[in-house]
This record gives structure tokens, C-alpha cells and sequence, in this order.
């Protein structure tokens, strides 16, 4: 037992340290891929250590109190960091999961502590400061800086990443290098459809590191190439349907624009659909971690248009690598007349979603 503000706190009872699984980004879905792969990977671990794995957000009413200012409700970081350093008070001998960079309390030489595995997913605040105002940049630089020194194990979604933090920071004493994990159900039998399509699956959040407004000039540019397949549309998924079409379709042609077709949010089995009837899957992001939606079209046995970006060299060789400022139509055109589906992608296995959650639980256990 422990205590917080008069209240006790049972911790589970089956003999092993407990698993705090700090789950907070899950409630906002902003965040882009995060979310997801938070989502995903506790329900993958819950199925290994069944109820020794515990929600943080399950148990945040301990730890923040029914009457907790409304903004540290709403307020990710400012919820983890309090529920943080109330389990560790009541509990400093459980074991804490942090699914993104951030670890919010320090370690004290010769206080106990909860022993600590967090994920890195990228470092795009270096790579496009651009994007970021002064004030957050100062903070995220030392919160990656600090993970060092506040984690026990750190986990990076891929070597591309693991090597951007070493430049900047140097490598962590303990860490590994974990694909994610990567939720398709691939079909033998494609989906008919009247017309062929390009396929894109991302969120429309303001991330400008996207590169829609790319994405849909070299769209426009690519239809109007003689060799295009005949009839080519673009067509997407996911959340911002309304904003996309405001922001970013008024400003192309009429007979561009008819052929950009967003679908929103759609479901697991939609999506599947979109994927196996796609002529490829493309994007024309200028950085990633990891890029969850190509891994999903690389499963599905689509041929990929990627941006020529380090992730995507590592991940998807047999793609079509393209400049995603000055992307080659021609080269374009050539490899989707060229291009056959169904190649199966090296990584399927190691990153299915439970072969993911088994080894982060290896490096759990490790704690």
C-alpha cells in the first residue's frame, strides 16, 4: 500500500513489480502516429502481462484528485508529470513505460525511484526548428537531452532515429532499436474500382513537415503527364477532412480538385480496402520516424512513392524514392507502369504487432 493526500493507493499483488504504462498521449490524437502506437502497443502488452500492466490514466483520479484544476485535466504533460511523481512516492519499486520521449521526474541520487523504459520517435524539432517557436524549442531540447540520464533503457522506432540522437546527444548507456508495430490485414484478392488511385493515409493536424500542399502540386503536375494512367485520382484518410478541403483544395483547378477525393476517418476495415485497391501508396513527407502508414502499404504488398528521406532508404528500399521538393513526374509515371502489387516487405514480421510488444516486453523485464 501507499499513501497520497490521505488516500491509499493499492498496488497489484502478484509478486512482481508493478508496470505503470503511461498512456496520457492517448488522449490526443493531434499528436499524429503517437497515439496510435501507444494504443496499440499497451493493448499487445496487456495480452503478456495481463493486469500487472497498468493503465496511468486508469489510476490519474488517485493521483490528481477529483478536484484537479481543469487545465492539468486537458494538459498532457502536466497530468503525467503529477500522476508520475505520486506513483513513484506510493510506489517506488514499479516499473514505469513512457511511449514517448518525455520523462518527468528526475532521478535523485540515493532517493528510490521506479525503474524507467521510454521511446524516442524522432527529433524533427532539430531537423525543422523552423516549425517551432523559440520557448518550446529551449524546453524540447533539454526534455531529449535529459532522457539520458532520467531512463534506465530507451527504446528508438528505428535506426535513423537512434543515429539523429547520437549526433545530437550522444547514445544512452542502455538502449535498442524497436520497429513499430504495424497493425494490416492484407487480402489476396484486390479491391475493384472504377478508376486508379494513389493512396495516402495521414492526419491533416498542421504538421507542415507533411507536405500536403507538395503532395497535391506534383499530384496536379503528375495527371497532366502524357504517360499518367488514364483517369488517376488522388485519395486520402484520416482526421482534418473539413480543414484539408478549406486549406488545401480551393487553391488547386477545378479538374485537379475533382479528382482529390478525402474520405476522413475511416475504420480498420475501410482502410484495409483503400490499401488493397490502391495503383501505389505515396508520400511526400519531408521527415519521419518511422512512418507507419507506408509500413502498413508496404504489407499490404503496395508499391510505394516515398519521399527520399532517410527512414524511408532504411525501411522501404524497393520504393520510388523522390525529391519531395522537386519530385521527377517522368520517374514517377515510369515506375507506376512498371510496378506490380503484392512484394512482400522485409520487416512484417518483426514489426507484427505482437512480435513488437514481445520484445519491448524483454526490455521490460530487463528493469
Amino acid at each position: 500500500m501507499g499513501t497520497l493526500g490521505g488516500m491509499m493507493v493499492a498496488a497489484p499483488t502478484t509478486g512482481k513489480r508493478p508496470i505503470y504504462f503511461f498512456d496520457f498521449i492517448q488522449d490526443y490524437p493531434h499528436m499524429g502516429g503517437v497515439p496510435d502506437f501507444s494504443r496499440t502497443l499497451f493493448r499487445e502488452l496487456r495480452k503478456i502481462f495481463g493486469e500487472r500492466l497498468i493503465s496511468a490514466m486508469a489510476v490519474e483520479e488517485h493521483y490528481l484528485g477529483p478536484d484537479a484544476p481543469h487545465d492539468v485535466k486537458d494538459f498532457c504533460l502536466e497530468r503525467e508529470r503529477l500522476v508520475a511523481e505520486g506513483i513513484a512516492a506510493a510506489h517506488p519499486d514499479s516499473i514505469f513505460f513512457f511511449p514517448n520521449y518525455r520523462v518527468p521526474i528526475e532521478r535523485i541520487p540515493g532517493k528510490p525511484r521506479p525503474r524507467i523504459a521510454s521511446v524516442i520517435h524522432d527529433l524533427q524539432f532539430d531537423a525543422f526548428p523552423q516549425y517551432f517557436g523559440e520557448p518550446f524549442l529551449a524546453w524540447v531540447k533539454t526534455a531529449f537531452a535529459s532522457v539520458r540520464e532520467t531512463s534506465d533503457h530507451v527504446v528508438f522506432i528505428s535506426n535513423t532515429t537512434r543515429d539523429h540522437y547520437e549526433r545530437l546527444y550522444g547514445l544512452p548507456p542502455v538502449h535498442s532499436v524497436i520497429y513499430n508495430p504495424v497493425v494490416a490485414n492484407p487480402a489476396d484478392t484486390p479491391a475493384e474500382v472504377p478508376n486508379p488511385y494513389l493512396f495516402c493515409n495521414v492526419h491533416y493536424l498542421k504538421h507542415p513537415h507533411k507536405n500536403f500542399s507538395g503532395l497535391l502540386d506534383f499530384f496536379h503536375t503528375l495527371i497532366a503527364h502524357p504517360e499518367a494512367p488514364r483517369g488517376l485520382e488522388l485519395r486520402i484518410c484520416g482526421l482534418g477532412k473539413e480543414e484539408f478541403e478549406e486549406t488545401e483544395l480551393s487553391g488547386l483547378p477545378a479538374a485537379t480538385r475533382a479528382r482529390v477525393i478525402h474520405h476522413g476517418y475511416v475504420t480498420r476495415d475501410e482502410l484495409n480496402a483503400f490499401h488493397r485497391g490502391s495503383k501505389a501508396f505515396i508520400s511526400l513527407s519531408r521527415f519521419e520516424g518511422f512512418n507507419i502508414p507506408a509500413a502498413e502499404a508496404a504489407i499490404h504488398g503496395s508499391p510505394l512513392i516515398l519521399s527520399d528521406i532517410p527512414v524511408h532508404r532504411e525501411l522501404f528500399a524497393d520504393a520510388c524514392h523522390i525529391d519531395p521538393d522537386t519530385p521527377d513526374a517522368t520517374r514517377t509515371v515510369e515506375f507506376l507502369g512498371a510496378a506490380k502489387r503484392g512484394a512482400r516487405w522485409r520487416y512484417t514480421e518483426i514489426c507484427h504487432p505482437a512480435e513488437v510488444a514481445r520484445r519491448y516486453a524483454e526490455v521490460i523485464e530487463s528493469l
